[in-house]
Order: C-alpha cells, then sequence, then structure tokens
C-alpha cells in the first residue's frame, strides 16, 4: 500500500510514544506536516527531533487535555503550526490501572474526557474540512484487561481499515 500526504496537515494526539508517536512518524514518512501532542514536552521534542532527522515537518504542542479550554486551545495552536487540519488522530488517553470496579467516579470521568470530550470539541470546527479524515484509537495492556489480545487486534484492524480506504 503507498499513499501520498504531501500538502496534508495531520494532527496526533498522545504521540509522545507508542502507537502516537509510530502514527506522527508514519504520517510524517508519506508527506504530511504533523503536530504532534502530549504531556510530556522531552519526549514530544526528540520525537520532533527523529521526525525532523529523516526529512519530515514536525512540531510539538504540549498540552493537558482535561477539559474545552485545553482542547479549543490545541486546535489554535495546531491551525498556528501547520494551518487547516486535514488528518486528525486522537490517540491521547489516560486509564487508571486496576480492577474496573474499583474505579472512583472521577476517574472514570478523566477517561472520558482524555478520550471522547476532547474530540467532540474539535469536531464542529474541523469537520467542514473535506475530504478530510478523523480516528480515535486506544490499546488497553494485557496485564489488567482479559481478552485484550483480541482488544489490541481489533484496534488494529480498525485503524488498517481506515487508512487503507
Amino acid at each position: 500500500m503507498t499513499w501520498e500526504l504531501s500538502g496534508t496537515s495531520a494532527m496526533v494526539t498522545g504521540a509522545t510514544s507508542g502507537i502516537g508517536k509510530a502514527t506522527a512518524t508514519a504520517l510524517a514518512e508519506h508527506g504530511a506536516r504533523v503536530v504532534l501532542s502530549g504531556r510530556d514536552e522531552v519526549r514530544g521534542e526528540q520525537v520532533v527531533k527523529e521526525i525532523r532527522a529523516a526529512g519530515g515537518q514536525a512540531y510539538f504542542a504540549r498540552v493537558e487535555l482535561h477539559d474545552e479550554a485545553s482542547a479549543r486551545a490545541l486546535a489554535a495552536r495546531a491551525k498556528e503550526l501547520v494551518g487547516p487540519i486535514d488528518v486528525l488522530v486522537n490517540n491521547a488517553g489516560i486509564y487508571p490501572f486496576g480492577p474496573t470496579e474499583q474505579m472512583a467516579e472521577q476517574d472514570f470521568d478523566a477517561v472520558m474526557t482524555s478520550t471522547s470530550r476532547c474530540r467532540f470539541f474539535w469536531l464542529p470546527r474541523w469537520r467542514r474540512r473535506w475530504p478530510s479524515a478523523a480516528m480515535g484509537q486506544s490499546s488497553t495492556s494485557r496485564r489488567w484487561w482479559r481478552g485484550s489480545a483480541w482488544q489490541a487486534w481489533r484496534c488494529t484492524d480498525r485503524a488498517r481499515r481506515h487508512w487503507s480506504c
């Protein structure tokens, strides 16, 4: 599969490591101008250096996605850096490891905010750009959740289907 993204801009949240870092790197390798965000500025700037060293265009925006204001501030900063966003990959997320039945309500609210609510605040402005693509992805640690091998496959398969369309 080959795809060319020259002239497009992308924003990848949670891009300082793991799946987010790999996604940001792949988008840049295919020509997109990428804004990556995360909480760890040192790791974020390191990812930017790696992408630039490979010939890509990347910028880092440090953010703690926890409410509407932080989500809108990130969107505005991304637009300042690369212009209107064509590809949005919402990879940011938190999860307090441990038994689900012991999760406190405030922890549940934090999980939902980082994984779902922030994306909700971006979509009305973002969807006016067409054609464009949005993707939310997540993974779960096998150590903490039974059945996560299937869940990891499901997330990967859905991402594959989206990007191969």
